[in-house]
């Protein structure tokens, strides 16, 4: 087992990781299942989820319930989500890491 791993385990620390799109056939792309919001289809739009086994990084593993929505909503406005433990502070924080390699591109 990993150092980190094994301090993740030992301080029960909660583990976030980026939802897994899934492939649709119709449109030919992965997909991301944002509950009913309208995001509009964006490279930055994420979704994390509480990994529920901490030990290891696993579809199977985590707990569905999400914790912070990152999605554009129109073409030059995006929605932030996010519910505790994520502060305000945290949450837009972890949007502003989307746009980073965009700024560096203009």
């Amino acid at each position: 087992m990993s150092d980190l791993r094994r301090e993740v385990r030992q301080k029960n620390l909660d583990v976030f990781v980026n939802a897994m799109p899934k492939w649709n056939p119709i449109i030919n792309a992965y997909v991301l299942n944002f509950d009913n919001n309208k995001f509009q289809p964006s490279i930055k739009n994420f979704k994390l989820l509480r990994q529920q086994n901490k030990t290891q990084i696993t579809r199977e593993g985590l707990d569905e319930s999400t914790y912070l929505m990152f999605g554009r909503v129109s073409q030059d406005h995006f929605q932030l989500q996010f519910r505790h433990p994520f502060s305000l502070f945290q949450a837009f924080c972890l949007a502003l890491t989307t746009f980073d390699s965009s700024l560096s591109r203009e």
